[in-house]
């Protein structure tokens, strides 16, 4: 979390990648992540080509609310609880 100009809260999630992108990319985001993003001044901050001389960072203003970023579910989380017979 940081601080806009004006006092107000800017939330900030930091991703990284080693390619060097032109126009395109992709990241992985939690869950959590995703729903802290909804209704605040949320930016991503995403760095390409982290391990050259020369990264370069690109600012993402509340992405999710003006559809640049598309989301695919990639991974579900599965609970369970042992019942006495199968231990």
């Amino acid at each position: 979390m940081s601080f806009e100009e004006d006092g107000t809260y800017r939330y900030i999630e930091v991703k990284t990648t080693k390619t060097n992108i032109s126009s395109s990319g992709s990241f992985y985001i939690s869950a959590n992540d995703l729903k802290c993003a909804q209704n605040k001044n949320y930016w991503i901050y995403y760095v390409v080509d982290v391990e050259s001389d020369n990264p370069k960072l690109y600012l993402m203003k509340n992405p999710f609310e003006d559809y640049r970023i598309h989301i695919d579910p990639v991974s579900y989380k599965a609970s369970f609880i042992l019942k006495k017979k199968d231990i």
